[in-house]
């Protein structure tokens, strides 16, 4: 059985969790996100209980939703792939969950040069 429910911390994040299976271990729960500007958005695997699913006292930070917020702090400024990807490596996250992140943030890419950078929409070069 999969329980969904959301957080009081952060409303637009669910999670589905498994409750009990007869037969099967149960399985990591998952976060997804869905708002009116975003739609739905998967955020990865998480921590995150049925107990806490129920309470609504449980917290997310997936690896998705960490480089999200890495990459909202480093494209303050447009900034090379490399680096980007570079500083994923640094944390130990993989290349499809940076472009994933990527994805869900909006970010763009732009090509200057011989060079690719990503920049957020507002900030322009």
């Amino acid at each position: 059985m999969l329980l969904v429910g959301r957080l009081k911390s952060n409303p637009s994040v669910r999670i589905v969790a498994h409750d009990k299976s007869s037969l099967a271990p149960e399985g990591r729960s998952i976060a997804f996100s869905l708002d009116a500007k975003s739609g739905f958005q998967w955020k990865g695997y998480c921590d995150t209980t049925v107990d806490e699913v129920l309470s609504g006292s449980g917290t997310v930070q997936t690896k998705t939703m960490q480089m999200e917020d890495k990459l909202r702090e480093l494209l303050v400024q447009p900034v090379s792939v490399e680096v980007v990807f570079h500083r994923a490596k640094e944390l130990n996250i993989s290349e499809r969950t940076v472009n994933i992140a990527k994805k869900n943030i909006v970010a763009l890419s732009v090509k200057l040069g011989n060079q690719w950078y990503w920049q957020l929409p507002e900030s322009r070069m």
